[in-house]
């Protein structure tokens, strides 16, 4: 089943939301391709999900070449297990910082939902001309990698909310939203 195009502007703010029971996946890209080293800075009213739905907030850089390059933050509940090795509290969702290839990896953070959260990445020259990555949440530094993705690889920006089985443990009970008020590129 296609997903609905169920996007908008409310109050100056893209709005994105998914069905509840359902497998929506609702995105929306740049329409410019070619980003590469920068900061690239969002900010996302993040609410409170129900408890281990499978609904998640993207963030992300996205590149379809040779490999799928993708560099995200991937905002929600959570599933029980990570909850609970988090010890994250009722209020909390998880944000996964994550490289997707070159090397997978990725890492879990808490911050409080029901709030407005600034989300950036800064993509730098590294080592053997490759792409050292800097995740931010709230401007504070949360995780860095070197990755081998090399420099002349550049990305389209994407939002999305999702409905995907890796950030929960059963479908969504309710129909699900996020706020984008900007994403910003240096």
């Amino acid at each position: 089943m296609d997903s609905p195009k169920s996007y908008n502007i409310v109050d100056g703010s893209l709005k994105l939301t998914t069905r509840q029971q359902s497998k929506d996946r609702v995105k929306i890209k740049t329409k410019k391709d070619g980003f590469g080293l920068g900061t690239y800075n969002w900010r996302i009213f993040v609410p409170l999900f129900e408890l281990n739905d499978q609904c998640n907030i993207g963030a992300f850089l996205y590149q379809n070449s040779e490999y799928e390059y993708e560099l995200d933050f991937e905002i929600g509940s959570g599933k029980n297990i990570h909850r609970t090795s988090l010890k994250a509290k009722p209020n909390e969702v998880i944000v996964y910082c994550t490289s997707q290839v070159k090397p997978h990896h990725s890492d879990m953070f808490l911050i409080e939902a029901g709030k407005w959260h600034d989300f950036t990445i800064k993509l730098k020259k590294g080592k053997k001309r490759c792409y050292v990555v800097e995740w931010y949440i709230d401007y504070n530094l949360v995780k860095s990698l070197q990755t081998q993705i090399k420099i002349r690889n550049t990305f389209s920006v994407h939002n999305s909310l999702e409905n995907l089985e890796f950030v929960g443990d059963h479908l969504p009970k309710k129909e699900n939203y996020v706020l984008f008020d900007h994403f910003k590129f240096e």
